[in-house]
């Protein structure tokens, strides 16, 4: 219709243009006049019912555009409000982390689309403030988009929270298992009953390896308090799993105590056994020398005469020998039953071989002390025979 106007404006411009050509004062260029005014005058009248037309369809074409953008928005919120109301919170470190990335990517569809959502519930509004039916259907469809979008908001929201402690709680978990799989390998090596080569050196490298992973084992308490304190947290803001993580955390702490005593006990073996060795390898020397000092002591060389006992020095070669013999002997000697007596008080394993060893190092001395007395009167004697003969 408005093209249409356009088009007789044009005839009407037309036929100003044939009036114009009709000689003045005639009765046919009043009559033209007169009908050429009558068609302006209508033509303006159709003016304002035309854009009155014209506001009216708008109007009507922005509410059903806006009911339908409503419909849409409204069916855009619903697809999406399953996914930020799911239960889905994973039983893995790598579930959780998967569903927190698209919650997350969620969070940023929802972020990048408020912009349209707001559009929409201002377009809305703006036509529910109209007292009209149709303005009721915008009102209710307003309301509910509304509505549903902070509904789905809050989800999103609840859910990234819920998420969040699942998050924690498994990584919790999963610190738990590394930590528990560490301390079951080292409890594994600490039960290993290898006590080196059956020789003091090696016993003693492996005492040094020992030592060095008993400090390892002690740094490991910093570990251990940071899986506490994650504990804590945990329990501190309400966790639904408080209950299984206090289990988890007691379990790993058993295990870590657990772990200490036998690293203790596991370097108490390998002392105890290092020390073994040593004693053996003196209470050895030690039998040896005084195996090589019988030999002297059970000489039975006593002189030919008085002139070979006195020239020979027999008797102050022997007085030289058993003061040595009797100084160093004693003191190593005492050293060897202290050492028994330490690791018999200290509730060594092999107690009663190490008594035996004492036993027999006590005897050996004694039989070599028996046998320096005996060898020290015979050559008393024996000077005392040839000085008689001598003399003789």
């Amino acid at each position: 219709m408005e093209t249409q106007m356009e088009e007789w404006y044009q005839e009407v411009g037309q036929l100003q243009v044939q009036a114009s050509s009709i000689p003045q004062q005639t009765q046919v260029k009043e009559t033209v006049a007169e009908r050429q005014a009558a068609v302006e005058a209508r033509m303006v009248r159709l003016i304002e019912p035309l854009k009155e037309r014209r506001r009216i369809l708008l109007a009507s074409k922005e509410v059903h555009q806006v009911g339908r953008d409503l419909e849409d928005e409204i069916l855009w919120v619903q697809e999406r409000l399953p996914m930020a109301m799911s239960q889905e919170h994973g039983s893995t470190l790598q579930a959780v982390q998967q569903l927190m990335k698209k919650n997350q990517n969620l969070q940023r569809e929802l972020q990048s689309h408020r912009s349209r959502i707001d559009d929409v519930l201002e377009r809305a509004g703006i036509i529910g403030s109209i007292r009209s039916p149709e303005a009721d259907c915008i009102r209710a469809g307003h309301d509910q988009l509304s509505q549903l979008w902070a509904l789905l908001w809050a989800e999103t929201e609840r859910r990234q929270l819920v998420l969040d402690a699942m998050y924690q709680a498994q990584q919790y978990y999963f610190d738990t298992a590394e930590v528990e799989a560490w301390l079951s390998e080292q409890e594994l090596h600490m039960m290993n009953e290898e006590k080196g080569k059956q020789d003091e050196q090696s016993t003693l490298q492996l005492l040094k390896k020992h030592l060095v992973l008993e400090q390892t084992i002690e740094d490991y308490a910093e570990t251990i308090g940071l899986l506490s304190q994650q504990c804590r947290q945990l329990l501190e803001m309400g966790h639904p799993d408080s209950e299984q993580i206090s289990k988890r955390q007691s379990q790993i702490d058993r295990l870590y105590v657990s772990l200490k005593d036998l690293v203790e006990e596991r370097k108490s073996r390998l002392e105890q056994q290092y020390w073994l060795y040593q004693l053996n390898r003196e209470v050895d020397e030690l039998e040896q020398w005084i195996a090589q000092r019988e030999v002297v002591a059970s000489s039975p060389e006593l002189g030919q005469d008085y002139e070979h006992v006195t020239f020979q020095v027999l008797q102050e070669k022997f007085t030289e020998f058993a003061s040595e013999t009797g100084s160093v002997g004693q003191e190593r000697v005492t050293a060897v039953n202290q050492m028994v007596d330490e690791l018999i008080d200290y509730g060594h394993s092999e107690a009663a071989t190490i008594a035996e060893w004492k036993d027999g190092v006590n005897e050996a001395w004694a039989d070599l002390l028996e046998l320096m007395e005996t060898r020290g009167q015979m050559l008393a004697a024996s000077h005392q025979l040839h000085k008689f003969f001598f003399d003789c």
